[in-house]
């Protein structure tokens, strides 16, 4: 069985790792396991896991991963917020699409983590832009499925594709569940809706997901 080790952006991508992807990658002969960016050591040890504070913590991490010698090492991070010290940040393709951004970013972080294990991937622009696969399972889950699903479909029949849900500070996909559904707490729901849904109907919609997913099932 190949071993897989997926560095997580925080708690909500950590259980939707633990819940839905590593028993699907399981049928795959891959064993994946999930850690969080630490992101504070007090005495040497991982204090605070979550969140990219900066990009020297994310290598720091992917190199301890590396060197613990798995089959492939990977990442589960936002476009939304990265940090500004990221590879190839400066150079960003502005005239591009969100797609050739996030790309770009991967593309430069392979070549600063420099490992023929290392398979980068930037979710396209937040993990609930997955969610929006489908409305109704996000509404189900939320209990509020008479108000919120027709403002959920509107979202989604807004894009082309859940992945291209915009990265803006006031519209980013976790933003409008929050706007809509102000208990909506990441870690808890997030996952259990992407559960819901299932992998199919999320590859079905989001195309870098697909990608990348594909990717580690065919090592």
């Amino acid at each position: 069985m190949k071993r897989v080790l997926v560095l997580a952006e925080g708690a909500t991508e950590e259980a939707f790792v633990n819940r839905v992807l590593a028993p699907h990658l399981a049928a795959f002969d891959k064993a994946a396991t999930v850690t969080c960016v630490c992101t504070k050591r007090v005495q040497g040890r991982r204090a605070f896991r979550g969140g990219l504070v900066d990009y020297k913590k994310v290598k720091n991490d992917l190199h301890t991963l590396l060197a613990s010698r798995p089959d492939a090492v990977t990442t589960l991070f936002d476009y939304y917020a990265i940090p500004t010290d990221f590879p190839g940040y400066g150079a960003i393709p502005l005239n591009g699409d969100g797609f050739q951004r996030a790309a770009h970013l991967e593309a430069e972080l392979a070549k600063d983590v420099d490992d023929h294990r290392f398979i980068p991937n930037i979710v396209l622009h937040e993990f609930e832009g997955l969610l929006f696969s489908s409305p109704e399972d996000i509404a189900h889950v939320l209990l509020d499925p008479v108000r919120l699903l027709p403002r959920l479909k509107q979202i989604a029949a807004s894009v082309p594709s859940p992945e291209e849900i915009d990265d803006s500070p006031a519209t980013h996909p976790s933003k409008r569940i929050a706007d809509l559904f102000p208990a909506y707490a990441k870690p808890l729901h997030g996952p259990q809706i992407a559960e819901r849904i299932g992998l199919a109907v999320i590859r079905a919609k989001c195309s870098r997901f697909d990608a990348w997913l594909g990717r580690i099932e065919a090592l």
